[in-house]
């Protein structure tokens, strides 16, 4: 059965748009008709009026390309598309977030719709469901997991991608790994499923605020902004020959964060200086010219209202609206239009 879950009943709610800043997203060439402004807001990096962080974002990177929601909810992209899958065509339509992983990118649109682009063949096999309407959406390996209008769970892709059934509840955010998802309900409890081979699956207890979902690993910030992280990558773990030990998921334990993102290898944060810090490792490419990263875990000088990790870079928007990357720049991965420069 394709459609893998669809459990938990809430209050009401709509797709919002984010209050001081967005979140970027994966894409591959800019759209000609962007307004080149990402409203970053007073530097509040992505909090909510009522001082919660805002859980969506308008900036999310996949392997080779980037996309973000502008000012005028208009998505554009940049990088290389990979043959023939136009993750990097940006789509017509007025958006409120975006998230991408891979060669793949969904977006939340202003009528809280669900679109998708790129490798939704391969990637998500299941169309949309009919009728979804969502607030919060996350792509996965293999499937793609939103939270929905009535703060249900709905999942939809590949068969198997994603084994198990999602909890009954209330949620507010929804992360997708290689074979987990983890959620953040409205109270601020976590609850993951799937598989649990390197304990992603494994939510930690406690009360918390955001939630950053990797390849094989989860982050999330606690009350006192203190990020907390589970899966692969603390200095014991087994290399399975993709990700190895390289401490994605040991956050610093001295700073306080307001937002977070995770990749493949790599996790970041916006301090509540808001400047950003990164823990983990760079993956190297044909770009890269150290040994061992591409420079995206790299700290970055701010102020930064959102973020986005992705393969070999990392992308944040600043309190200025403009969008500052670091790593590789590959394909041009790196280069945001210039209207975003």
């Amino acid at each position: 059965m394709l459609l893998l879950c669809l459990l938990g009943c809430g209050s009401s709610g709509t797709a919002q748009p984010l209050a001081d800043g967005g979140s970027a997203g994966d894409g591959g060439a800019s759209n000609a008709d962007t307004g080149g402004k990402v409203d970053g807001g007073g530097g509040n990096a992505g909090a909510s009026a009522a001082g919660a962080p805002v859980v969506s974002s308008r900036i999310a990177l996949g392997n080779s390309f980037g996309c973000v929601v502008d000012s005028d909810a208009k998505v554009a992209c940049w990088g290389a598309p990979s043959p023939d899958v136009g993750q990097a065509k940006a789509p017509l339509g007025s958006f409120v977030s975006l998230a991408a992983l891979a060669d793949t990118t969904c977006g939340v649109m202003s009528s809280g719709e669900v679109s998708c682009w790129g490798n939704v063949k391969g990637n998500a096999s299941t169309p949309i469901p009919g009728g979804l309407l969502a607030t919060n959406v996350d792509v996965g390996v293999g499937v793609q997991c939103g939270t929905t209008a009535s703060q249900s769970l709905l999942c939809w892709g590949g068969a198997g991608a994603l084994v198990g059934q999602a909890p009954a509840g209330s949620f507010r955010q929804v992360g997708v790994g290689l074979g987990f998802a983890c959620a953040l309900s409205v109270d601020g409890s976590l609850a993951c499923w799937g598989s649990g081979a390197v304990g992603a699956a494994v939510a930690p207890t406690g009360i918390y605020t955001f939630l950053a979902t990797g390849r094989l690993h989860s982050c999330a910030l606690s009350t006192d902004g203190h990020a907390v992280c589970w899966g692969l990558g603390d200095a014991s773990s087994t290399n399975d020959g993709t990700n190895g030990a390289w401490a994605q998921a040991v956050p610093p334990t001295d700073k306080k964060f307001v937002r977070l993102a995770a990749g493949l290898i790599t996790t970041c944060g916006i301090l509540e200086t808001r400047d950003i810090e990164c823990w983990g490792a760079g993956k190297t490419d044909a770009g890269c010219t150290t040994d061992d990263t591409c420079g995206q875990a790299k700290p970055q000088t701010g102020p930064f209202v959102d973020l986005a990790v992705g393969y070999t870079n990392s992308c944040g928007i600043l309190a200025s609206g403009k969008i500052k990357c670091w790593g590789s720049n590959t394909n041009g991965r790196s280069t945001p239009p210039r209207q975003f420069q």
